[in-house]
């Protein structure tokens, strides 16, 4: 089984509408890389392609959930930067230089439950960031950008957020792809005032704390290394319905 791929294509994996390029290129487009990961799961489903993990920083972007797409009627007008929409779940979340994004496709023999998963998740992720000599929590940080129950924060400030996709197969196996965005040393003015512009251009008065943002440099090599075995545990216990 693949568990990870962080340094070359998957495979020569393709369906209908051509070749499915993970992991992605760095500075790759945020809306193909959304659009092959769709693919991917689809994959999954007809029992085509294994569960895996990577790590990616897309071009300079704005990504936002389909959920909160509907909620923006000028959203295809913005024109400061491309907007790219997910499959997953939150709102608004810049991206490019300053984050890394982890994708982890997993397989499970039955659906363990939304709440489950995403526990299991962080605490693979946690275990991964001890390597890194990092302490993180899980909790919501009201205040930043995309909040919810399930960020990992450090010294209080967000670090990494969390969404995630369900889709079912025909053998009635579960398949999740989890987005898990970390904050890796961009600088929270940037990051915050890129998101609040989004809202602005649909006459929404959104705005964000600065300091709920961690500013933490994060090393892409030293991040992929350090998440490799809880993140690979994790998607072995997630098929063996273990989490």
């Amino acid at each position: 089984m693949t568990l990870k791929s962080v340094s070359g294509p998957v495979s020569a994996i393709t369906d209908p509408e051509g070749p499915v390029e993970l992991p992605p290129p760095q500075g790759a487009n945020l809306q193909r890389v959304y659009d092959d990961e769709t693919r991917y799961m689809r994959l999954m489903r007809q029992g085509r392609a294994e569960a895996l993990w990577y790590d990616w920083v897309p071009e300079r972007s704005l990504s936002v959930s389909l959920r909160e797409a509907r909620k923006l009627p000028a959203l295809h007008e913005f024109s400061d930067e491309p907007v790219a929409i997910r499959g997953t779940g939150g709102t608004v979340v810049p991206q490019g230089p300053g984050t890394i994004n982890i994708s982890v496709l997993s397989q499970h023999p039955r659906h363990p439950g939304i709440r489950e998963t995403y526990d299991a998740l962080c605490r693979a992720l946690m275990e991964g960031f001890e390597q890194m000599g990092l302490e993180t929590t899980i909790g919501a940080r009201p205040g930043s950008f995309c909040d919810g129950d399930h960020n990992l924060l450090i010294e209080g400030q967000k670090l990494v957020g969390t969404a995630q996709r369900w889709a079912m197969a025909a053998d009635g196996s579960a398949i999740c792809l989890h987005h898990c965005v970390i904050l890796s040393g961009g600088d929270p003015e940037d990051l915050c005032s890129r998101a609040e512009a989004l809202y602005t251009h649909n006459g929404l008065d959104i705005r964000y704390d600065r300091s709920a943002h961690s500013a933490l440099q994060i090393d892409q090599d030293a991040l992929a290394t350090a998440m490799d075995k809880p993140l690979s545990d994790y998607i072995l216990k997630s098929g063996e319905d273990r989490l």
